[in-house]
């Protein structure tokens, strides 16, 4: 074949003309088609701080701060299919505020298979039983250390659930403790799901290790965190299983945490 190098082309022994590739284009680079983690604040100033830490945390994503639900939706369809991860900062805001369930809302129709985080100043209980009542797949307040938010990104990213410890032990609390709720015990007849049935009631420990199995902390950190042997913790564990009538921790966790979202508000 003849090669025009003035005009660039490329002529076959069919006589067809084909450009030559320039350089440029040969060495193209393949689009950026990584993950975006979508982080919702309408405050300029902590909007880029939390970006900044979220950049840190999860260096495999990208980190799309915008003001809220609205902009998120403005988003062209090619950019929009690339969320992954909505990250949504509500301050000192109830989860129970119409706004915030308004825009919960929003992200749950237009993002049907996106985890959803709600970043927050409130631990109390009751943040944690609106959260599990939402759907949403966790929890963040902005009282823990960027190691901890690291680590609560990767398990939700992993398809888990983070709420945190100090408030599903209140929850949990509230819950055990509730007037006129009736407490599991092995008088009562078995429920294939104890969420559906009356609350079982759980002593302060086995409140805590519960939180920690609702969180998926292995046994050693949980020892850890509660100062306990981890052999106390294995007895524990085996308590809640027999009160939640469940056949592993994963299964007790999930049972709790239907409790939790049952749950009057």
């Amino acid at each position: 074949m003849m090669i025009s190098r003035a005009m660039g082309e490329e002529r076959s022994g069919d006589g067809k003309v084909a450009a030559i590739p320039t350089i440029a284009e040969v060495h193209k680079p393949e689009p950026n088609h990584r993950p975006v983690l979508a982080l919702l604040d309408p405050r300029p100033l902590t909007r880029e701080s939390f970006s900044q830490l979220f950049r840190a945390a999860t260096r495999d994503y990208v980190v799309l701060p915008l003001s809220g639900p609205e902009d998120l939706l403005d988003l062209r369809s090619d950019m929009a299919e690339d969320v992954k991860l909505v990250v949504l900062n509500i301050a000192s805001r109830s989860i129970s505020d119409k706004p915030v369930r308004d825009d919960i809302r929003v992200l749950r129709h237009n993002f049907r298979d996106c985890p959803i985080i709600i970043l927050g100043d409130r631990t109390n209980g009751s943040q944690v039983t609106q959260a599990a009542r939402q759907g949403i797949n966790g929890y963040i307040p902005t009282t823990l250390t960027a190691t901890v938010v690291k680590e609560a990104l990767r398990l939700v990213r992993a398809g888990g659930i983070f709420l945190p410890a100090g408030a599903l032990v209140d929850a949990l609390t509230q819950l055990s403790t509730a007037p006129g709720e009736l407490h599991a015990n092995e008088d009562q007849g078995d429920h294939d799901n104890p969420a559906e049935g009356n609350a079982p009631s759980f002593t302060p420990r086995q409140q805590q290790v519960l939180a920690h199995l609702c969180r998926g902390d292995p046994n050693k950190v949980i020892a850890y965190e509660l100062n306990m042997q981890e052999s106390t913790v294995k007895v524990h564990i085996r308590q809640i299983m027999k009160k939640l009538k469940a056949t592993n921790r994963t299964q007790a966790a999930l049972y709790a945490m239907k409790l939790v979202g049952s749950s009057k508000a």
